[in-house]
This record gives structure tokens, sequence and C-alpha cells, in this order.
């Protein structure tokens, strides 16, 4: 028995040493430790074993134990840290109390510790509720960034119209439980008043434009975002010079 978990001790450590997920390390703690793993089972017969084997495989057991706990470890540091740089945290932070971090820092750490745990879809209620202007374009902005290098799928919970036109590609609203639109923002807010029946709202851009077009200025209906709308009346300006 003794050279049984011998065996089994040898092919626990490679594995570990090869493992680099923490999916891999979790699937090997059940392999090996859990209740119905190899070395498990090879204790559990360990009452038929002398006296001076018993201490032997049992150490054994405890060194398996002990490195993959140790890889774990070292696994979630790793997450972590990876996590914390995607959020625009560096290792200054590492080390800080929560009360040294200013609102919107805190929110980007709440955010990193879900996004250490590799998740397919990151889902966000409200995530800038209470900051100001800058601290909520600060999480916005990395929250994109990560949509655009991660290749994650980011749902994003908001009442704030500017926000929702400015970042996500698909608007679907709801109302009593019920989903109301679903298209692009542009596509959405095209239903101004009828958003403003439920208690929603367009972006403010989006009245300047349609008072703009109710007074005959060409300007599109498509508008949604200050950056857009800039450029829509630059260019009938630069027409109206012209004439």
């Amino acid at each position: 028995m003794k050279q049984e978990l011998e065996a089994i001790r040898a092919k626990a450590l490679e594995a570990i040493g090869g493992a680099e997920k923490a999916e891999d390390l979790e699937a090997l703690r059940v392999q090996y430790l859990g209740k119905k793993g190899e070395l498990t089972a090879v204790l559990k017969q360990m009452g038929s074993l002398s006296a001076e084997e018993r201490p032997v495989i049992g150490q054994l057991a405890n060194e398996v134990r002990a490195k993959l706990e140790e890889s774990v470890e070292t696994r979630a540091k790793e997450l972590a840290a990876k996590a914390l740089e995607m959020v625009g945290l560096d290792k200054s932070y590492y080390e800080k109390s929560p009360f040294e971090l200013s609102g919107g820092q805190k929110r980007r750490v709440a955010i990193a510790g879900v996004l250490a745990m590799q998740p397919e879809v990151l889902v966000l209620d409200e995530p800038t509720a209470g900051l100001d202007p800058k601290g909520r374009d600060e999480i916005l902005d990395q929250v994109s960034a990560l949509h655009k290098s991660q290749g994650m799928t980011v749902v994003l919970v908001s009442h704030s119209m500017e926000d929702v036109a400015r970042y996500v590609d698909r608007l679907m609203v709801m109302n009593a439980g019920q989903k109301v639109y679903d298209g692009t923002p542009k596509e959405v807010f095209r239903h101004y008043k009828e958003l403003e029946e439920i208690g929603l709202s367009a972006p403010q851009v989006t009245y300047i434009v349609q008072g703009l077009r109710e007074r005959g200025i060409p300007v599109s209906e498509d508008v949604t975002t200050v950056p857009e709308a800039k450029a829509e009346i630059l260019k009938l300006l630069g027409r109206g010079t012209k004439c």
C-alpha cells in the first residue's frame, strides 16, 4: 500500500505543477482529496497498516495537500493581481486600506473581485451610482476597455441614458417585468416619447436634436451623444458657410 500511495503522490505532485488554471487545481483537489479521491481511498485503508507505516503514508498525503494549498494560494494571488491590473490599479494599491480609496477605486476593486473568478459574463447593476462624473467615466471607460480587450459580455443595468447611449451596443428596456424595446440605442431612443410614458427618458442631447428638427434644421434623428451632436452641428455650419 505504501508503494501505491507513493505512486499516487508522485502523479499528484506532477499534475499540480502542471496546473495552469484555478479550475485545474480544483479538479485535482477532487481527484486526489475529494470523498472518492485516490489519496482519500487509500488512507481509508490505513486501519490495517502497522504503526510504523501509518505516519509515513500520512506524511505523503499531507505533502500533497500542502502543495495543492500552496498552488491554489499562488494561483489566487496571480488572478487577483491580474484582475486589479485589468481595472487600472497597480501594485501601489495592493496593501492599501479600503478607507484610503476613493469611491471610484472601491468600485474598481469590487469589479476586480468578480473578474478574478474569470466570468464569461459580467453583470453590473448601477455600477456608477453615487459617483461624481469623473469617477463614473473612469469606471465605464474601464468596463468598456475590458469588453473590447477580453471579449467579455457585459450586462449593464442603468437608469443613465447618457451612459447607455455612449457605451452599449444593444439596449433592452424593461417595464413591469416585460421587455418593451430591444435594439441599438439609436433605434430605441427614437421612441423617446414612449419611454417618458414608462418613467424613462432619452439622453438630454436627443431632446436638443429633436427641438432643432422641429424648427426645420436638418440634423440627424440618430444623434444620441454629445460628440455626435457636435459633429452634426459643425457639418451644418460648414454647409451654411458655403451658401
